[in-house]
């Protein structure tokens, strides 16, 4: 799907954010992409849906083995034990050839966004926040944040993004030059 009809499929969205708080979207792949939050809303949407009272919403990866909701492309996810700022689990990303990532979209009103999350090195290396979104004339944009891995957890935050109509953005997680094999961790990626 191009990013000029991804704009196009995204602006009846504005309609929905009067009619109810929350609406799920489909890419036109079959797939739900994520809940919408209500516009204006000031919480965390990083994993699609309201954050429960208990948490910022962040993707800490505590329910599943593989790291979904991500999606892992050329690579691997895995949980892992030991997560970043105090959590239980973590994603080991591990490239399978070169270039790997995880990836999720997610359907966000107008406004301004940052990604941000935890990593910490495996093996070495740098590592890239990505944030992919349409232009108000529907051509794509994106903003990267790449920084030295470290061999303890850090946090890294993205510049902040200007979304100026409802859009179907890609968050994006990788390692900068990863070859076969080389792995790096990351945890609670949020979207603010």
């Amino acid at each position: 799907m191009s990013w000029r009809r991804l704009a196009i499929v995204c602006a009846p969205l504005a309609v929905a954010f009067a009619c109810s708080s929350f609406t799920s979207t489909s890419d036109g792949t079959g797939d739900v992409d994520a809940a919408v939050p209500e516009a204006g809303s000031d919480s965390s949407i990083a994993d699609g849906v309201a954050p429960p009272s208990n948490d910022a919403g962040v993707d800490d990866f505590e329910a599943t083995a593989d790291c979904s909701p991500w999606t892992a492309v050329n690579a691997a996810g895995t949980r892992i034990d030991g997560g970043g700022n105090g959590t239980v689990f973590a994603c080991r990303v591990c490239s399978k050839g070169a270039g790997g990532f995880l990836s999720k979209k997610i359907d966000v009103p107008a406004g301004t966004y940052t990604f941000e999350g935890y990593a910490r090195s495996v093996d070495g290396g740098e590592w890239t926040l990505e944030i992919d979104y349409p232009y108000a004339d529907g051509g794509p944009g994106y903003d990267q944040k790449t920084v030295p891995l470290t061999a303890d957890w850090s946090r890294t935050t993205s510049n902040a993004v200007n979304v100026t109509v409802p859009a179907n953005l890609r968050l994006v997680v990788f390692r900068r030059g990863a070859e076969d094999g080389q792995c790096f961790d990351v945890d609670e990626l949020t979207l603010r």
